[in-house]
């Protein structure tokens, strides 16, 4: 190169923004940055070739809003591609060109599905959908739930995205195994809760490998096989069902939920509610049982219409009614469990008639006609006693609820409603022996015995609380006015809740319980001794409060006799328990001979009608908090630590 070439070269060495050449780059060497060529590429006679600038987009607020625009855009047209819901999914398969995309799939359909008067997707484990029975129809509906699903593809994208085995989750047990979990689930779970129908659910079981399965089933599949597992009461057991308990959550969260009502998903919502109850999750349980319940209605499963066609099997009508009844008994016993409120339609909307009282081998996938119902104990017996109770019971919560002040005479109201219910039922556990019982049924029998129990105590809780409340503002002295049947009202609650820890006691001490029911003898237990607390908490000093303590001990050494078990549910009722009771409640003279202080406006403030509301937690706290910061019966109970 000659001398003039070089006298025209320009240094940028020292603009550290400028990037060196490819060839220095490469050799990690200082640049000089010269144009045309560096110092170091003209000794090697080597080509220098700059790389091109960088562009970087500006950061500027328009610049985002554009582009923030042009995103909006394209995911309302990938909502329109696919309607199923999972594009977050889609895309992270094309990205990642995962196999997976096409497991246990069918082509996907561009036409719409047909229509008929029966809701959609309504399917069973053993038979075809509802979809495919109806090819040929033609027809559209005009009050039911398909016509908001008419303009989407037979068949959800989530089928042929969601892989039925994930592949981060170890494959937990060998079919023999799992055999055994669902000989466990339907041996003890399934005859207190018979809302899956035996034949079909194993005739899909045996199938799965052999033919495309939904992801909804396989949901379904893996909650029977954790509360199987968890029927079985060994560690190894409680493992397993925490194993398949989180793969059916996994799959539910991959699963788009709003377009995929079904049988089996409200099944499998059933089952993972109560599954999370029983582990002391009470939260995750509402919300799950709040999806079975809004699901099985939008299904319109509450509606006696729905069962009317032709087309439909009688079993496959007999197992939505199963399910409708099991959904509409957990939300009502859940309900009033936890002081929340009924997510069911109102009971004249309830025209489904009830369950029957058939056994398995009179109603089968090969009848054409509805048996003859039995008139001796089966499966569905407590289902049918239970939906019956719940739905006397609901009105009575509903009248509660709807009252400011409940009154002696309310309360001789309800009980004579109860009294009547059980005068009137065509059959009832308390005419049968219960040596004549197998385990089973006698487990129903406890069931309907403590569901009753609760309902008398919640419907004498509004009134002692206005009487603690009263004592409150009366300062422990007596109430002028009170009448006397007021003060027998309370005595027999007091003799009510007495009884059931007793019971409830026993039930325990006996082994009279099984993992199913357990959780139902604690809550029982636990709202009971909340009676005697009051008691105590409102009159200390008085010489039957002897009794409430032994009362209250005496719920307490059952709870520690569980919780030695590791039952976490029985831990969590002792803690509230020795939190609750953890005060003195002995006067001293300085409090009996204090001057009474004048009343507060919070004194006054009206009563609510929430039954299960702030008065309990006031209650049962050692320094009495003020208005705003008190916490709901249902949060206070499950936040304890």
């Amino acid at each position: 190169m000659s001398q003039g070439s070089h006298s025209t070269q320009v240094s940028l060495g020292r603009n550290s923004h400028i990037p060196a050449c490819t060839e220095c780059r490469a050799r990690k060497a200082k640049c000089t940055k010269t144009r045309p060529s560096c110092a170091h590429c003209r000794a090697l006679n080597q080509p220098c070739v700059y790389p091109e600038k960088v562009v970087r987009s500006p950061l500027t607020r328009q610049h985002l809003t554009a582009v923030e625009n042009r995103l909006e855009v394209l995911e309302a047209a990938l909502e329109k591609l696919f309607p199923g819901g999972a594009t977050e999914t889609l895309i992270r398969s094309l990205l990642s060109g995962s196999p997976d995309c096409h497991a246990y799939s069918q082509p996907i359909s561009t036409e719409p599905t047909s229509v008929s008067n029966t809701p959609a997707q309504l399917t069973i484990e053993n038979e075809l959908s509802l979809v495919s029975q109806q090819e040929d129809t033609t027809g559209s509906s005009t009050n039911n739930l398909t016509s908001i699903e008419m303009d989407e593809p037979q068949s959800s994208l989530d089928d042929h995205i969601l892989d039925p085995h994930p592949s981060d989750l170890q494959t937990s047990m060998t079919d023999v195994d799992e055999i055994r979990l669902i000989r466990a689930y339907f041996e003890h779970y399934h005859t207190m809760f018979p809302f899956i129908h035996e034949a079909t659910f194993m005739k899909q079981y045996e199938i799965r490998n052999l033919a495309p399965q939904d992801c909804e089933w396989a949901i379904l599949c893996d909650m029977v096989l954790a509360v199987g597992s968890w029927c079985l009461r060994d560690n190894e057991g409680m493992n397993n069902a925490q194993s398949f308990s989180q793969r059916a959550k996994k799959r539910l969260d991959q699963l788009s939920i709003l377009g995929q009502a079904c049988i089996s998903l409200v099944q499998a919502l059933l089952l993972m509610s109560h599954y999370y109850e029983k582990y002391g999750q009470p939260r995750d349980s509402w919300t799950y049982l709040g999806l079975a319940t809004r699901m099985s209605i939008s299904m319109e499963l509450h509606k006696e219409s729905t069962y009317s066609g032709n087309d439909i099997s009688p079993l496959t009508k007999e197992i939505w009614r199963r399910v409708w009844w099991s959904v509409y008994c957990f939300d009502s016993c859940t309900s009033k469990i936890h002081g929340l409120p009924l997510l069911l339609p109102e009971d004249k909307l309830v025209t489904v008639r009830p369950v029957s009282n058939v056994a398995d081998e009179d109603l089968t996938e090969l009848s054409q006609f509805y048996p003859d119902e039995r008139d001796d104990w089966t499966i569905y017996t407590g289902l049918i006693l239970q939906s019956s109770y719940h739905r006397m019971a609901n009105s009575i919560n509903h009248r509660i609820l709807s009252t400011d002040h409940i009154t002696v005479l309310d309360v001789n109201t309800y009980e004579r409603m109860i009294d009547d219910w059980h005068n009137n039922v065509t059959f009832c556990t308390q005419y049968t022996m219960v040596d004549q019982l197998p385990d089973w049924a006698r487990y129903v029998r406890d069931r309907q015995m403590l569901c009753d129990r609760s309902l008398r105590l919640l419907i004498h809780r509004p009134a002692l609380l206005h009487w603690l409340e009263m004592k409150r503002v009366s300062h422990g002295q007596a109430i002028p006015g009170e009448e006397p049947g007021e003060r027998q009202c309370r005595a027999r609650g007091l003799n009510l809740a007495r009884g059931t820890i007793k019971l409830t006691s026993r039930l325990i001490e006996d082994h009279r319980y099984s993992n199913v029911t357990l959780s139902f003898i604690l809550y029982a237990l636990l709202h009971a001794v909340l009676v005697p607390i009051i008691h105590l908490k409102a009159d200390p000093s008085v010489p039957e409060s002897i009794t409430w303590l032994q009362d209250i001990e005496e719920a307490k050494q059952t709870l520690s006799h569980l919780s030695v078990r590791h039952d976490a549910l029985a831990t969590h009722f002792l803690v509230i328990l020795n939190q609750a009771t953890s005060l003195s409640f002995t006067v001293t003279d300085k409090s009996q001979n204090r001057i009474p202080e004048p009343l507060q406006p919070n004194d006054l403030r009206p009563t609510t009608t929430d039954i299960f509301d702030n008065k309990e937690l006031r209650l049962l706290e050692s320094n009495i908090a003020a208005p705003t910061s008190l916490l709901p019966f249902s949060d206070w109970l499950h936040n304890l630590p």
